[in-house]
C-alpha cells in the first residue's frame, strides 16, 4: 500500500461571451491533387492542378476552396475577372492583376492570379487576408492546413480555433475510453493547449528552432496517431498540434538545463523542510479494524516497544522496504499523515489517525543522516521545485482568452 498522495494537474477554466459556430478544414499536401475537407465528415475531392511554389510563395486554385467553404465562383471571360462570393463577403479578381478587390476594398497580391490548365491559381496569403481564412504551413507533413473554424481560445498572440480543440478532445476519448467525463477530456485539452502555445510563443522569442531529425519524429508520430484516430482530425492537423507539442516539450527540457543546486542548498533544504515518521496500519478493509487499532494503542500505552507492534501488526505494504520509516516532505503525503507528523516532536507518538487507507498510529523520528542517495533525491526534488517555479513564470505570462462558456465548447467538439 502507498501512503503518498497522488497530484492532480489543475484544469483550465475559461470564461465567457456567446457565439455559435460553422466549421470545416481542408489540406493540400504540396504537389498532390487529392484535397481532404473535413466538415460533419470527411471527404477527398480531386483538384485538377496541385498546389506548387512560384517565386518562394505557394498558389492554390481558388475555385476548389471557394466551393469547399461554401462559396459560390463566377467567371467573367470577358474582362477575366472572377468573382467569388462567400456569405456578405465578395471577392474579385482579374487575372494579370495583383489588386483584388475586397468588398471594394483593394488588397495587393505578392502574385497576379494567373491560369494553370485552365484553373485560376493565387497565392495562398490571400486566402486567409480576402476570405478571412486561418492558413497554416505544416512543414513536418509539406501540407497547408486552411479552415473557416471560429476561434475559440486565445493564448497570449495566438488564436487557437475549434478544429485544434476538436482534435485534442475527441483524441483523448479515443485513447482513454469512458475513463473520464466529456467535460474532463475538454479540461484536458484546453490545459494542455495553453502549456503548449505558451511554451511555443516563449521559445519563438528565443529563436528556438526544431533539428531535421525532431520534424521527421513528428511526421512519423503524426501519421501514427493519425492512423489511429478513427477520423478525428486530419493528418495535417495532427501534424499541426504535434510540431506545437514536440517544440514545446523540447524547450520545456530546455527549461530545467543549467539548473544547478549546491551541497549547502541541499543540506539547508533537506533539515529545513523534510521530517521523517514510522507508523502502524491497519488497513480499511480489515474487520474491525478500528478495534486492533485501539488494542495497539493500549499495548503502546502499556510501553510496548513501538517498533515490535510495527514489524507484527502493520498491514503497510511499504513496511519491507522502509523497515526504518519514511522521510518526505510537504505534498509527499496525505495530508492527514503529513498533519499529524508535524504536530508530533521527535520521538512522540500519535493518537489513532484516520486516513483512506485505514487507521494509523504515528510515531516522528529523527530525521537520519543525509547519504548519498538520499542526497541526490532531495537535490532532484529541489532542483524540480525550481524548474516548476520557472514553467509557471513562463505560463503565467501569456493571457487566456475565450467568447465561450465551457458548456458552449462542449457541445461544438462533441
Amino acid at each position: 500500500m502507498n501512503i503518498k498522495k497522488v497530484l492532480v494537474a489543475a484544469v483550465l477554466s475559461v470564461t465567457v461571451l456567446t457565439s455559435s459556430a460553422y466549421a470545416k478544414s481542408m489540406e493540400f499536401t504540396m504537389g498532390d491533387v487529392n484535397v481532404n475537407i473535413k466538415g460533419t465528415e470527411t471527404e477527398t475531392k480531386v483538384s485538377e492542378v496541385a498546389p506548387y511554389t512560384v517565386n518562394d510563395r505557394t498558389v492554390v486554385p481558388v475555385r476548389i476552396i471557394s466551393e469547399s467553404f461554401g462559396a459560390t465562383v463566377d467567371w467573367n471571360e470577358a474582362t477575366s475577372e472572377i468573382t467569388v462570393t462567400l456569405n456578405d463577403k465578395v471577392v474579385k479578381f482579374v487575372l494579370g492583376n495583383n489588386i483584388a478587390n475586397v468588398n471594394g476594398k483593394e488588397v495587393t497580391m505578392d502574385i497576379a492570379p494567373f491560369e494553370t490548365n485552365g484553373r485560376t491559381m493565387i497565392p495562398l496569403r490571400v486566402v486567409s487576408e480576402c476570405f478571412g481564412f486561418r492558413v497554416d504551413y505544416v512543414d513536418a507533413g509539406e501540407q497547408v492546413l486552411i479552415t473557416d473554424d471560429p476561434v475559440v481560445l486565445k493564448v497570449g498572440d495566438e488564436d487557437i480555433n475549434l478544429n485544434i480543440v476538436k482534435l485534442l478532445y475527441n483524441f483523448y476519448k479515443i485513447k482513454y475510453g469512458t475513463y473520464y467525463t466529456d467535460a474532463e477530456y475538454l479540461n484536458q485539452a484546453l490545459n494542455d493547449l495553453v502549456s503548449i502555445y505558451a511554451l511555443n510563443q516563449e521559445a519563438n522569442s528565443t529563436d528556438f528552432e526544431l533539428t531535421a531529425d525532431e520534424l521527421g519524429t513528428i511526421k512519423e508520430s503524426a501519421k501514427a496517431n493519425y492512423d489511429a484516430s478513427e477520423d478525428c482530425g486530419l493528418l495535417s492537423e495532427f501534424a499541426f498540434i504535434m510540431t506545437k507539442m514536440l517544440k514545446g516539450n523540447i524547450y520545456q527540457e530546455a527549461i530545467g538545463y543549467g539548473i544547478e543546486v549546491t551541497d549547502d542548498e541541499v543540506l539547508k533544504e533537506y533539515n529545513e523542510n523534510y521530517m521523517a515518521a514510522k507508523h502502524i496500519l491497519i488497513s480499511a478493509d480489515t474487520e474491525k479494524a478500528d478495534s486492533k487499532i485501539k488494542e495497539i494503542k493500549l499495548k503502546l500505552g502499556r510501553n510496548a516497544d513501538f517498533d515490535d507492534l510495527m514489524f507484527e501488526f502493520s498491514e503497510d505494504g511499504g513496511l519491507a522496504s522502509n523497515p526504518n520509516g519514511y522521510v518526505f516532505t510537504s505534498g509527499d503525503m496525505i495530508s492527514e499523515f503529513e498533519d499529524a507528523v508535524k504536530s508530533l516532536e521527535i520521538d512522540q507518538v500519535s493518537d489513532i489517525v484516520k486516513t483512506e487507507f485505514g487507521y494509523h498510529i504515528i510515531k516522528r523520528i529523527a530525521l537520519p543522516d543525509l547519504d548519498e542517495t538520499r542526497m541526490d533525491t532531495v537535490r532532484q526534488n529541489l532542483a524540480g521545485e525550481i524548474f516548476n517555479q520557472k514553467y509557471s513564470e513562463i505560463i503565467s505570462k501569456y493571457s487566456v482568452k475565450s467568447d465561450y462558456t465551457m458548456e458552449q465548447l462542449l457541445e461544438m467538439v462533441k
